[in-house]
């Protein structure tokens, strides 16, 4: 990757936007944030240099980019999803919306794919959070002193496993799976909701286990799977027994807190090799 004059930040909600600009300043990288509108967090946005921009305007947040002399781009924070009526396509984002229209697959991965391409034609290059940020993934092992016990490991193993097959498809990067079984599968309304409407179907006996993964054809320079405090929050609140992610390609937001709450509560974290 050619060397960064300037890094464009394209935020969504959460903490790796935040992480992004911090690691810009501490590095004395010159960078911009184009900050989502209805998704990046207002007051974070407020310190920075940033520009708000309407995800439809696509010629808009080209010029803009352009204007600012940016080189590199990173995606970074959640988004979901919008509805077209929402948009406010320009030409530009009706050009891009064209290209979306001729794909057989519309999930995430093929979408994502298509606006890195066109963000590629324009002159940029597209450069991950985790190649920016390095310790933002983990190797291969236990984060926590807590281990998953020999029932865990079998549903880690069978949960990586199904997570394969299902990536396949483009659909999902997480599962929660209790005694062999697939308790819920995570879909578009993201990790934190699919762990709320697990609750009342949990079994008895042996705790279920939250895996992560990306999926096989991912591209790993956009929406990489990632925990962070509030996954381990949540996952302890429902009664989960811990949670197992890919290493080297899982974001691990706020780590030391993150590990702080799972061992006040005896969760586990394991990276398992895909």
């Amino acid at each position: 990757m050619q060397p960064i004059k300037k890094l464009g930040i394209i935020a969504g909600g959460g903490l790796l936007p935040r992480y992004l600009a911090e690691h810009c300043s501490n590095q004395n990288i010159p960078y911009f944030i184009l900050a989502l509108e209805g998704f990046a967090d207002v007051d974070f946005i407020a310190a920075h240099p940033h520009a708000w921009q309407n995800m439809g305007k696509i010629g808009q947040a080209v010029d803009r980019l352009k204007e600012q002399g940016i080189t590199h781009l990173t995606f970074g924070g959640k988004v979901e999803r919008p509805s077209l009526s929402s948009l406010k396509l320009d030409f530009a984002g009706m050009k891009l919306m064209g290209r979306i229209a001729t794909l057989k697959n519309h999930g995430d991965d093929a979408l994502l794919s298509t606006l890195m391409g066109f963000m590629e034609e324009q002159g940029f290059t597209i450069a991950s959070p985790d190649s920016l940020i390095t310790h933002l993934t983990v190797p291969e092992g236990h984060l926590t002193t807590t281990r998953p016990n020999a029932g865990a490991e079998e549903d880690i193993k069978f949960g990586m496993h199904f997570l394969a097959k299902l990536g396949e498809f483009d659909i999902g990067q997480a599962v929660i799976v209790q005694q062999k079984k697939i308790i819920a599968i995570e879909a578009a309304e993201g990790t934190d909701k699919m762990l709320e409407r697990s609750a009342p179907l949990l079994l008895k006996g042996e705790k279920a286990t939250l895996i992560k993964m990306k999926k096989p054809t991912q591209d790993k320079r956009v929406d990489l799977p990632s925990i962070g405090a509030d996954t381990l929050r949540r996952a302890h609140a429902i009664g989960l027994g811990g949670i197992a992610i890919e290493a080297n390609a899982t974001l691990v937001l706020d780590k030391k807190a993150t590990i702080e709450i799972a061992e006040q509560h005896g969760l586990f974290i394991t990276a398992i090799n895909v």
